[in-house]
This record gives structure tokens, C-alpha cells and sequence, in this order.
């Protein structure tokens, strides 16, 4: 079996040392934050994808402010990595985990099968607002970690970034009741 190597390794020590002055595990925090910037840049891609899928122009339009949110909190949280220590890029087995489950929710429209126009847009959306709910998850377990974390610089830095994800959900609750309201029309039309 052939085995590559990655680029860039960060030491253990260099991990731990993250948490450190905050009282918090600092390889789960690395893990975690590398985590949410996979998400984020994964979910930016998908939600700029369905942009380009939909047939329904307002749609397209919530499509596209999502991929723009999605790929400002990708450059807050790289920004949050690079402030931490670590590289804006660094990815951590969480963070590849996170990268596979965006990875096949983005697959699942095309793996259904035979699938209406409106089964279709259905699908499109159902994506969208499952990785609007993980973003919002990520920013409620980002402010609770930040909350835990001892008074340093660490805690600030984590704070900060946790306020900056907070004050940009009002459109991932739009999602959710777009989603509610086109299952609704949809279930009515026939």
C-alpha cells in the first residue's frame, strides 16, 4: 500500500500548546476549528452549485448569498486557524470527516434516481438547509467553547470569531423557513 505523506504536519506539542493557556484541549480545538473551515468551504461550493441547478431565479439568488456567507465564515475561521497558530488550511481528521459528509449530501440530488423538476428543487434545498443547520450548530458549539475557555488570549480570539459567525445567520434562518414553506406548496399542488 502506498502511503503519502502530507505537506505540512503540526506537531503535537505545537497542538497542545493551543489550548494551553485557555485551560482547553488544544488538539480538539484545532480538530474542531479545522472542522468548521471544511464545512464552510465545502458548503460554499455546494451552495454555489445549486445556484447553477435551479430553474427558480429567486432561488438562485438565496443560493448565491449562501455561497457568499459560507465563503466569508470560511475566511473568518481560516483567519481564526492562522490566529491560533496554525496553517488557514490545516486539516485535521475531523476536518476530513466534516469535508465526506458535505461531500455526500451534495451527492445525494444526483444519486436519487428518476426525480421531477420539482423533487429536484426539493433536493437542491433540503441540502442547503442541512448545511445551514450545521453552520448554526457550529457557531452555538463555537460561542460554548469560547464561554468555557480561561480568560487569555486564546478565549478573546475565540469570542471574537464567535460573535462575527453569530451576527450572520439571519439568512440560514431564511433557509429553514423556505424549506418549510416549499414543502407546503409542494404537497399542495396536486
Amino acid at each position: 500500500m502506498t502511503v503519502v505523506e502530507p505537506a505540512l504536519v503540526v506537531p503535537l506539542k505545537q497542538l497542545k500548546a493551543i489550548g494551553k493557556q485557555a485551560g482547553l484541549d488544544g488538539v480538539f480545538v484545532a480538530d474542531f476549528v479545522s472542522a468548521l473551515a471544511m464545512h464552510e468551504r465545502h458548503a460554499a461550493r455546494v451552495a454555489a452549485a445549486a445556484a447553477e441547478q435551479t430553474e427558480r431565479p429567486k432561488r438562485r439568488k438565496t443560493y448565491e448569498k449562501l455561497a457568499q456567507l459560507h465563503a466569508e465564515r470560511t475566511g473568518a475561521i481560516e483567519a481564526l486557524l492562522a490566529k491560533l497558530k496554525l496553517p488557514a488550511l490545516y486539516v485535521s481528521p475531523a476536518s476530513r470527516a466534516a469535508g465526506q459528509m458535505v461531500a455526500a449530501l451534495a451527492q445525494a440530488p444526483l444519486l436519487a434516481g428518476s426525480v421531477d423538476a420539482e423533487g429536484r428543487e426539493c433536493m437542491l434545498l433540503d441540502v442547503a438547509f442541512l448545511l445551514a443547520e450545521q453552520s448554526l450548530a457550529n457557531t452555538e458549539a463555537l460561542t460554548a467553547v469560547a464561554a468555557v475557555a480561561a480568560a487569555s488570549t486564546t478565549r478573546t480570539t475565540l469570542v471574537k470569531t464567535a460573535k462575527l459567525l453569530a451576527a450572520n445567520v439571519a439568512l440560514f434562518e431564511k433557509v429553514r423557513a423556505l424549506r418549510k414553506a416549499s414543502i407546503v406548496q409542494a404537497a399542495r399542488k396536486k
